[in-house]
């Protein structure tokens, strides 16, 4: 299935997610490997010629580099992926906070150009605002001990049946910024995405004519996290949220 080099290795890592893509015509497969992780597309009838010539290749120059999970299209071609990269752990006996992890995972769309052509398109990700301004990274410092774990704004994105505006910002275009792999997970900490508590899987609503996405977090996945209130407040056990109207502009994105 993956020709390799000559000991049998092909350097693809932890494969995860994988869909059909009626568009490209072509097998996708994610990787769940941090920032050597990926999204690796192959024809199924493992022809060069199918799908723009795709036979088996990877797409990190168009769709990045990152720990990929859940990966599904949508009804014009683009292709949504949530991503699992576990953030860092709050130190034992900081309280409250012991074991929780800071969000370090984002929910992304890719734009082809040509819904037929995977390699060259915008790679986008989801940023939710709340209360007009948008929910962003904050690593572990000094000033942020606990980076994000405990803030107001985590609780509120965490707090069932609430609704936040989102949008998509975009972390690379192939138009402007070329085909050479690069970091997503890095960009959308850069450029002001939001983090999400490691997302495992994705899916359209049916019915919904491909508007409405959900999307589940594992929260902490330390038990010691979840039985802290302020941490169980805040998905520390996991979750499930609904974007509403993945085609516009703006979203709606509510925990259930």
């Amino acid at each position: 299935m993956t020709p390799g080099d000559a000991n049998g290795l092909t350097g693809f890592n932890s494969i995860d997610g994988s869909t059909w893509d009626p568009f490209s015509r072509t097998l996708l497969f994610t990787q769940e490997d941090g920032a050597i992780g990926g999204v690796i597309e192959m024809g199924a009838d493992f022809d060069p010629n199918t799908g723009g010539g795709a036979g088996l290749r990877t797409l990190y120059g168009s769709l990045g580099r990152g720990g990929y999970e859940g990966i599904h299209p949508d009804d014009r071609g683009n292709i949504l992926i949530v991503e699992d990269v576990g953030g860092s752990t709050v130190p034992q006996g900081t309280i409250p906070g012991e074991f929780g992890r800071n969000p370090n995972s984002f929910v992304y769309r890719f734009v082809p150009t040509s819904p037929d052509d995977l390699s060259h398109g915008k790679l986008q990700a989801l940023q939710v605002s709340i209360n007009g301004n948008p929910v962003v990274f904050v690593p572990f410092s000094a000033e942020h001990p606990t980076g994000d774990v405990l803030s107001d704004n985590q609780l509120r994105l965490h707090t069932v049946g609430a609704s936040w505006p989102v949008r998509w910002i975009t972390l690379h275009d192939t138009a402007t910024d070329g085909t050479a792999p690069f970091d997503a997970n890095a960009a959308a900490k850069t450029l002001g995405a939001t983090p999400f508590k490691r997302p495992e899987n994705g899916q359209f609503q049916p019915g919904s004519h491909f508007r409405t996405f959900f999307f589940d977090v594992t929260g902490d996945t330390d038990n010691r996290a979840g039985i802290q209130p302020e941490l169980a407040a805040r998905s520390a056990l996991g979750g499930i949220f609904r974007a509403i109207s993945t085609q516009a502009a703006k979203l709606e994105i509510s925990l259930s």
